[in-house]
């Protein structure tokens, strides 16, 4: 069976946050971005994993680095458009 790189990209993400899920609620943890505290009782009371397995965000960073991720894919379509 032949997996793509984007459908292994998914399995592997998948399995990182399953592997780190989310932390104790009675633990508070930083945003890796913003640096705020992310916990019961603060600003953002659940935690985002980071597909790489290093951390968390909150809400508002995570749908940053989503935005400028499609951004930054749709630049290089863009240019590899322009090239052929």
């Amino acid at each position: 069976m032949v997996v793509s790189r984007a459908e292994g990209r998914t399995v592997r993400r998948k399995q990182a946050m399953q592997e780190h899920g989310t932390p104790l609620l009675t633990k508070p943890v930083h945003c890796r971005v913003c640096t705020i505290l992310i916990g019961s009782g603060y600003e953002e009371s659940r935690p985002i994993p980071l597909t790489n397995g290093r951390g968390f965000v909150c809400r508002q960073c995570y749908e940053s680095i989503r935005r400028q991720s499609a951004r930054r894919a749709a630049e290089h379509h863009e240019q590899d458009l322009s090239v052929r």
